[in-house]
């Protein structure tokens, strides 16, 4: 009979390798755990994102629309090359946050602009339009389907700078300076058509 003596080290050896190989384990497992995780989460995105896309084209459909505003470069614009755009009845738009909304002579008056470039539009609504927009989630996605009457270039941007401040920081020597626009800076008006909640 043969008897194998272990001593205290040799356990103590072989308790930290198990412990090693189950922490690797279990390790492995977390990211795996965390890798379908992510995988579940871009599918839902994808699904959503598709969900929205064929909501978009059925909106296209609908309104024969050519132009959608967020895709177009207007970095080399010039005011002439709106001129397809506004022959069009409508275009879309959904890369916009809304500036302001105000009544003039009884019409409502809403101002987007576009998101990432210095263009804005002028747009009138209805009542029932704006009541839309009010119960709207201000992080909610939705488009627009707009009318452009006409689109232009800025002319010119007037801005104050400050010579020299008061203790309080309120401005003591205000300059005016007159800036000219920015290559992509634009302004239009027309109407808003419909709005178009997406899924989120």
């Amino acid at each position: 009979m043969v008897v194998i003596v272990i001593s205290k080290e040799t356990k103590s050896r072989n308790m930290k390798n198990v412990l090693i190989v189950v922490s690797f384990m279990m390790l492995l497992s977390s990211c795996d755990s965390n890798k379908d995780k992510e995988q579940e989460k871009q599918r839902v995105q994808d699904a959503l994102e598709e969900r929205n896309n064929v909501i978009a084209d059925s909106i296209t459909t609908k309104y024969q629309i050519k132009y959608f505003i967020d895709t177009l470069d207007m970095d080399d614009f010039y005011t002439i090359d709106f001129k397809p755009i506004l022959q069009t009845e409508y275009q879309l738009i959904k890369d916009f946050e809304i500036v302001d909304i105000t009544e003039k002579d009884s019409s409502l008056l809403m101002n987007i602009k576009r998101n990432y470039k210095d263009v804005y539009f002028n747009l009138t609504l209805s009542q029932t339009q704006y009541k839309i927009l009010r119960q709207l989630d201000s992080n909610e996605n939705f488009l627009l389907v707009i009318n452009l009457n006409n689109a232009y270039k800025a002319k010119l941007k007037i801005d104050i700078e400050c010579e020299s401040e008061n203790e309080d920081g309120s401005c003591n020597e205000p300059n005016l300076v007159v800036i000219p626009p920015r290559l992509g800076s634009y302004f239009g008006n027309g109407k808003l058509i419909d709005i178009i909640k997406l899924e989120k």
